[in-house]
């Protein structure tokens, strides 16, 4: 029995049984709590012990075979009502957990879990929450917020009760956000009041980080009493409730909440969080410009520079911003932003150029960026030819020659010979983004890569093989040629570096023997005789019986005598 949320669909559900009229009548007295053969289980339990496999009993196959073997479906619908209402409140989360209600995907299963689950709500609201919190921890389900907050619009006393008893548990601020909301806008001042029993305690801070929607939605629904109330809570979550506050509020009155704010201690800081990371507010910062105060508009400008100078970057370049309040480290904010948007499109930038005013490095920067926007190397170098100042010919022809000498290491480095000279050469800066052309490399690429290791001296050997050693994901004749190397030259009375070989050895070798197992093979037996070998062939040997038995054992059986008595019996251990 899938389990859904409930009140997405339990009116419909009603609706269709009380239209045939079984809910008017047939109630069946519940049955005593033990009758389903297993102790019953108390619903109202906090935390509900997560029940293991356990075959049907035979009560339970009785009533279900009751619903199963009803003549028509009006028949077993009002089986499943009769069901529905007759079982013992207490049990209801041993049905669930059992999966005893199997009949799965029809009208059955929807009245069935309204029914239960409305009564389970009605009755025993503890249990119910307690069952779906355990299940939302292992299934991902999300109904215990709803079902809260359904409890605390029927039973706002009971359920915010309930929890107090949670303070100091993981779900604390989930339930809390879920009675809360589900009051805020009709009861606002119920909600305030239950915060501020918890939250005027300078002692208690928890559950708060979750409590941003509720927060919200009090902004939403009571603002002055909202504010009213902060004033008497503590820090830091004052400040967090205060921040979602104003993002609320700044959404229904961008220039008057900043306006509202401009006397209170920090409000260019609340001003800032609640604009960050909402893309609607950040657009409105330099639309309402004039709703700032110039200092404040400054810091919250060059914080989000690039959100700020989007819409018209030269507008930005133009304007004397240290007039204008800004400071240095302010005005370079905007300015870098500015140059890195207006390169985006370099004709209009190259209009610009000779207009605005350009301080330190900021024009050869601008010209810089500008050709690295064109997708290719002749519409930049068409763009370069066409500018007339010195200062920026100059710029435009540094900034082609790196260029330049940035693709002809790109396409070096897609030449397995040339890979593999470059980085025995720069073993220093190898690094993730070192191995990203391999990705693109044909297996007689790898070869050729291989053939070019082999063929480097033994100290850029050693460099780079001891790079190449733990990477996962390498081509496996490049691999394959860096760690025969290492196996043959690590010496012996360095144990940590044996066993970490050897650990990399035993990983390669069951890669390849999953992939290539014959090629692997190969390269097993072409290392030094000694421990590490033999893992490797244990190891490749496993992994190609996984798919080919009788091919591992026939290798396995060519191995010298002493090697192949190890992995025979190491097949036969594990296969």
């Amino acid at each position: 029995m899938k389990t859904k949320p409930l009140f997405a669909w339990g009116l419909a559900a009603f609706a269709f049984a009380a239209g045939a009229g079984w809910l008017a009548g047939g109630m069946i007295n519940p049955a005593p709590a033990a009758a389903h053969g297993e102790a019953a289980v108390k619903a109202s339990a906090r935390k509900m012990a997560k029940a293991s496999p356990q075959r049907m009993p035979d009560q339970v196959k009785a009533a279900m075979a009751a619903i199963r073997n009803a003549a028509t479906p009006e028949e077993r619908q009002r089986a499943t009502i009769q069901l529905a209402r007759r079982l013992p409140v207490d049990q209801l989360a041993l049905w669930y957990k059992r999966n005893w209600f199997d009949l799965e995907g029809g009208m059955e299963e929807t009245i069935f879990e309204t029914i239960t689950r409305e009564r389970w709500l009605a009755e025993d609201p503890e249990g119910l929450l307690g069952y779906t919190l355990e299940r939302e921890r292992n299934d991902l389900h999300n109904d215990t917020r709803e079902l809260a907050g359904a409890w605390a619009r029927r039973d706002p006393d009971a359920a915010f009760g309930f929890l107090v008893e949670k303070k100091g548990d993981d779900d604390f601020g989930y339930l809390l956000t879920g009675m809360g909301q589900a009051l805020a806008k009709e009861n606002p001042a119920r909600v305030l009041a239950e915060l501020g029993k918890l939250y005027r305690d300078p002692a208690f801070n928890e559950g708060f980080g979750e409590l941003g929607d509720l927060f919200e939605a009090l902004g939403e629904a009571a603002p002055d009493a909202f504010v009213h109330e902060l004033a008497a809570w503590h820090e830091p979550i004052r400040g967090h409730a205060l921040e979602k506050y104003t993002r609320t509020a700044l959404k229904k009155d961008f220039a008057g909440t900043v306006a509202g704010l401009t006397g209170v201690e920090n409000g260019s800081k609340l001003v800032l969080d609640a604009i960050r990371y909402d893309q609607d507010l950040e657009k409105q910062v330099a639309a309402s410009r004039a709703s700032f105060p110039p200092a404040w508009f400054a810091e919250i400008a060059s914080s989000l520079a690039y959100r700020v100078v989007a819409e018209n970057p030269g507008q930005w370049l133009a304007e004397d911003l240290a007039a204008a309040g800004f400071s240095a480290a302010q005005t370079k904010e905007m300015r870098d932003a500015a140059i890195e948007l207006m390169a985006r499109d370099p004709r209009r930038l190259a209009s610009l150029l000779g207009e605005i005013a350009w301080t330190g490095d900021e024009r050869n920067i601008a010209v810089s960026k500008a050709l690295q926007a064109f997708p290719n190397a002749e519409d930049a170098a068409a763009w370069a030819a066409g500018l007339s100042d010195p200062q920026d010919i100059a710029a435009a022809q540094s900034s082609l020659e790196w260029q330049a000498k940035q693709a002809l290491e790109k396409q070096r480095d897609k030449s397995p010979g040339s890979w593999v000279d470059k980085w025995s050469e720069n073993a220093s800066s190898f690094d993730y983004w070192a191995t990203e052309p391999l990705a693109k490399w044909t297996q007689q690429d790898a070869i050729a890569a291989a053939k070019a290791f082999d063929e480097l001296p033994d100290e850029r050997k050693q460099l780079l093989a001891t790079k190449l050693e733990s990477r996962s994901k390498l081509p496996e004749p490049l691999q394959a040629q860096a760690l025969g190397y290492l196996v043959e030259k690590t010496d012996a009375a360095n144990q940590s570096a044996i066993q970490r070989l050897n650990r990399t050895t035993c990983e390669f070798a069951a890669r390849w023997g999953a992939s290539d197992p014959e090629s692997g093979g190969k390269w097993v037996r072409s290392l030094p005789a000694g421990e590490i070998r033999s893992w490797a062939a244990k190891n490749l040997a496993a992994a190609w019986a996984e798919q080919e038995p009788a091919a591992a054992r026939h290798w396995a059986a060519s191995l010298p005598s002493a090697e192949r008595t190890a992995v025979e019996d190491f097949l036969k251990e594990h296969h």
